[in-house]
């Protein structure tokens, strides 16, 4: 299928387009010739999440140790759907997410193409960062 960005896309949101992931995707499969198998896809899905969640540790930095699990999961999510370049661009919210500002983390969200482009997902996420246990002791 094609993502919003017109990114041809299979498995678990795999851009084919992208030549890191095409690496990692059979050959026959990227020909047409058969689908992916889900061993493949949770095999490549398990690689591009520990990616993910790398790019995601980084682009937050010192900050990432102290944030709630949920936390994480959103902004790997995110980077998961990114990629580790761009979540860096989200300058505002990686300082409101050091400064365990997790409503202005969720308006940073919102404020961006990203949040428009990947539908339910994004709404999804900034629910997740606005639940009130996401509190981190000071």
């Amino acid at each position: 299928y094609e993502d919003t960005e017109g990114k041809r896309t299979i498995g678990h949101g795999f851009n084919i387009d992208d030549p890191t992931v095409a690496k990692m995707i059979p050959k026959d499969v990227l020909r047409g010739k058969r689908p992916l198998e889900l061993e493949e896809s949770n095999a490549i899905f398990t690689k591009l999440y520990i990616r993910a969640y790398k790019d995601a540790e980084n682009a937050v930095g010192e900050g990432w140790g102290k944030l709630p699990p949920q936390i994480k999961n959103v902004v790997v999510d995110m980077t998961y759907n990114m990629g580790g370049t761009k979540i860096k661009k989200f300058e505002e919210m990686i300082k409101a997410l050091n400064e365990a500002d997790f409503d202005k983390a969720g308006a940073e969200m919102v404020d961006s193409k990203w949040y428009g482009q990947v539908g339910d997902r994004s709404g999804k996420l900034y629910d997740m960062m606005m639940k009130p246990n996401n509190k981190v002791p000071r």
